[in-house]
């Protein structure tokens, strides 16, 4: 069963002793709780695997483009 901060939070409600304790909090909600909308990963490691598949599709879209024409001025992929 989740339970929201506020119900599982029983210090001082000053701002000086919630900051350090909202900012816990936050850190086991994004990195250990799993979330269903996401498959039931959490955050970070959803975000992970996202950055992950992009770039996948980004090298991938980059191979695919055509090679230009050789030149002085230009370096070809055999010269990487």
């Amino acid at each position: 069963m989740k339970r929201s901060f506020y119900q599982c939070y029983d210090g001082d409600l000053t701002l000086t002793a919630l900051r350090p304790a909202l900012r816990g909090h936050e850190d086991v909600y994004n990195t250990v709780r799993p979330h269903q909308a996401l498959g039931y990963a959490t955050p970070l490691a959803w975000l992970q695997a996202h950055q992950q598949q992009k770039t996948d599709r980004s090298r991938l879209a980059e191979a695919r483009l055509p090679l230009p024409k050789a030149d002085s001025t230009t370096i070809s992929r055999a010269d990487v």
